[in-house]
């Protein structure tokens, strides 16, 4: 695949929410602006956490969830960190449940999912992922921690951090859940869902010349409306994407489990300005936005695409907002890489990061044969070797409230 097909497919696929690379997750109720508390533990840049011997806690299980259509192997970096941190206190759990396509998109996440005509199948074993991956996370309590004391963390990436809220919803008491973290989720659904087929034309028509300022020929931009149009029909009709609509059950769900604040939940998220002159060097030639007015609508389109506005925080493909659960014009109140509480909610802590991003991750996954990449240093390497630190601080600062 040469190296302007793939980077084709790469916006294509933005054109079409690309959500099936992605992830999602709940409404439109906002958050509140955040504390900026240099005394609070969690204001603190981290630092590194002593290990903990053996006995003085319980063991701390922790439940890694991959993103939509990935493997469990999506978050070996944070693994590595919390084993080294915490040795042998810590369980570490990766579900295979939901690993790949098929159980990720075509399996409902919640059974809110289902009609209320459909009630009595809940909890009755239907298939949703939420309810297969408890089971299999039960198996591994009763294998590896039989009557030992144990608290549970849920960390969830993208589509992972809607199953692993449900989760936490539906059977938090029985796994003993203290702790959810969730990394470039959209918290208050993917404003691409809502896209309409004029929306797409307005896009393409008014974005045209920017995309041939970044690379695209005519033939690489004729079949993105298209493209788009069978993405955004079909993604009301196959459960995994339809439950993470902002309007769907599910999300209202996830919803109703952040706003009684019962939880300790940490809620990681980013963005990236300039995007076409950022994201995925070498996959086509980068042009700033500040050197060519064609690029600068683009980037106005493509942000409206993706939030609704064209001065909306994204980060190629998910609207920062929705991972931080806040209205986008508090985001500015926040302090970069740095923990901070929510003023009401006080289970609620949220991190902003400027990069890497969704659109960097995407790319150098789909450049690949095309562009060499060198394995030890992707940016979905670098961003968890960078987040796990914060992952650690946080979660020392639950367990310490035991």
């Amino acid at each position: 695949m040469t190296i302007k097909k793939t980077f084709y497919l790469f916006l294509g696929n933005i054109l079409g929410i690309c959500l099936l690379l992605n992830s999602c997750t709940t409404s439109y109720c906002n958050g509140y602006p955040c504390e900026r508390n240099e005394q609070s533990s969690f204001a603190q840049q981290p630092e590194a956490s002593s290990s903990r011997a053996e006995g003085q806690k319980p063991r701390i299980v922790v439940v890694l969830h991959h993103g939509l259509g990935m493997d469990n192997s999506q978050l070996d970096v944070i693994e590595e960190a919390l084993k080294k941190n915490y040795g042998d206190q810590v369980i570490i759990v990766k579900p295979t449940y939901r690993e790949k396509y098929f159980k990720s998109i075509l399996f409902p996440i919640s059974h809110a999912w289902l009609p209320e005509s459909f009630a009595d199948w809940r909890g009755k074993g239907f298939p949703t992922q939420s309810y297969g991956v408890y089971q299999e996370v039960t198996n591994v309590l009763k294998a590896q921690v039989d009557k030992h004391p144990f608290c549970t963390f849920m960390i969830g990436v993208s589509q992972g951090r809607v199953e692993s809220c449900d989760l936490a919803n539906d059977y938090g008491d029985a796994l003993n859940i203290k702790g959810v973290i969730t990394i470039n989720a959209p918290l208050q659904g993917v404003h691409g869902l809502q896209n309409k087929v004029e929306d797409v034309s307005m896009f393409l028509s008014n974005g045209a010349a920017g995309l041939k300022a970044v690379g695209f020929s005519d033939a690489g931009i004729k079949p993105m409306k298209s493209n788009t149009y069978q993405e955004l029909f079909l993604s009301k009709f196959i459960p995994g994407i339809a439950s993470m609509h902002p309007d769907s059950a599910c999300i209202r769900k996830v919803n109703r489990f952040i706003d009684r604040d019962t939880t300790p939940c940490l809620v990681i998220g980013s963005y990236t300005p300039d995007i076409f002159n950022t994201i995925s060097p070498g996959v086509y030639h980068p042009v700033s936005s500040k050197d060519n007015p064609d690029v600068k609508i683009l980037e106005k389109g493509l942000a409206k695409f993706i939030t609704g506005k064209e001065d909306g925080y994204h980060d190629g493909l998910i609207a920062t907002g929705s991972q931080l659960y806040m209205d986008d014009a508090q985001i500015p109140s926040l302090i970069e890489h740095t923990i901070q509480q929510d003023i009401k909610n006080k289970n609620l802590y949220r991190l902003l990061l400027k990069r890497p991003t969704h659109a960097e991750i995407i790319a150098s996954i789909m450049s690949r044969p095309a562009i060499p990449i060198d394995t030890t240093k992707t940016p979905l390497i670098e961003r968890d070797k960078h987040i796990s630190q914060y992952i650690i601080q946080f979660m020392d600062q639950v367990i310490n409230t035991f």
